[in-house]
C-alpha cells in the first residue's frame, strides 16, 4: 500500500500581481523606461518565487493506492484522472514502475445506456440503484437521483439520443454486497462495501492497526472478484 502526501502553499495571484507591478513601477521610475512584457513576466515569476516561503501551507492531500502483485493491477483512490495521474508519475520515478491506465475497447456509456433500455437491466451479479446521469451532444445533462432511474422520463430522454455518463450500481456476490457509480471513463466512485465486512471479522477485538489491515485485505480480495466481473459485463 502506498500514500501520497502533497502539501502547498497558500499564495494568491493577486498579491503577487499587487507586488509585481510596484516593482515594474519602481523599475521604470528609476530607469525612465517602460518594462517590456517579457521582462514583467520574468519580474512576476521572481516575485513569486520570493513570496512563496513566506506563503501559508495549505492542510496537506493523501493519496492512497494498493498495488496487487497477484493481478498486477494498481487501485488508486483518487478523485480525478489527474491526481491518480500525479501518484503514478512518482511511482514510475520512484521504482521504475511501468503504469499504464486502465482502459476498455469502448467507453462503458453506450453499455451503461443499453442496460438502462433493456427491460432485464444490468447484467447478473449486477444492479442498477438509483441515480443516474444523462448527457447529449449539446451539453445538456440531467440529474435523477433518489428514485427509479429507469422510469419514463429517463427513457423519453434516452429516446431523444441522451446517454448514460453515469450510473449507480450494485454488484452481488454470495454474501459480498458492494454498490458504486461507474462514469463515461471507466472511474468507480463512491465505492461502499455491504456488512458483510464487519460480519467477516465478527467477534475479534483487533487493535487499530490491525483492523486497518484486515478491512484492507477484505475489500482487496473483494475487489480481485468485482473487478473482472465488472469488465466482462462492459464487453
Amino acid at each position: 500500500m502506498f500514500c501520497l502526501k502533497r502539501q502547498e502553499r497558500e499564495l494568491s495571484s493577486s498579491a503577487v500581481k499587487e507586488a509585481a507591478e510596484a516593482r515594474i513601477q519602481e523599475i521604470a521610475e528609476q530607469t525612465g523606461r517602460k518594462v517590456g512584457g517579457k521582462e514583467r513576466k520574468d519580474i512576476v515569476e521572481q516575485v513569486r518565487l520570493e513570496l512563496l516561503p513566506k506563503a501559508l501551507l495549505k492542510a496537506p492531500r493523501f493519496t492512497y493506492a494498493c498495488l496487487d502483485l497477484q493481478r498486477e493491477w494498481l487501485l488508486v483512490d483518487a478523485g480525478s484522472w489527474k491526481r491518480a495521474e500525479t501518484l503514478c508519475g512518482l511511482l514510475r520515478q520512484s521504482l521504475g514502475l511501468e503504469v499504464a491506465p486502465f482502459s476498455l475497447q469502448q467507453e462503458p456509456r453506450g453499455q451503461m445506456t443499453a442496460w438502462l433500455q433493456s427491460p432485464t437491466g444490468a447484467p447478473s451479479p449486477f444492479f442498477i440503484g438509483d441515480q443516474c446521469t444523462l448527457e447529449n451532444r449539446d451539453g445538456a445533462v440531467v440529474n435523477v437521483r433518489r428514485m427509479q432511474v429507469d422510469n419514463d422520463e429517463v427513457q423519453a430522454h434516452l429516446r431523444t439520443g441522451m446517454w448514460v455518463s453515469q450510473l449507480a450500481l450494485s454488484w452481488v456476490d454470495g454474501d459480498a454486497e458492494v454498490a458504486f457509480r461507474l462514469k463515461h471513463d471507466t472511474t468507480v466512485s463512491g465505492l461502499k462495501f455491504g456488512d458483510f465486512i464487519e460480519e467477516r471479522r465478527d467477534g475479534q477485538d483487533l487493535a487499530a492497526a490491525a483492523l486497518f489491515d484486515a478491512d484492507r485485505i477484505l475489500q482487496q480480495e473483494t475487489l480481485r472478484r468485482l473487478v473482472p466481473a465488472l469488465v466482462e459485463a462492459l464487453g
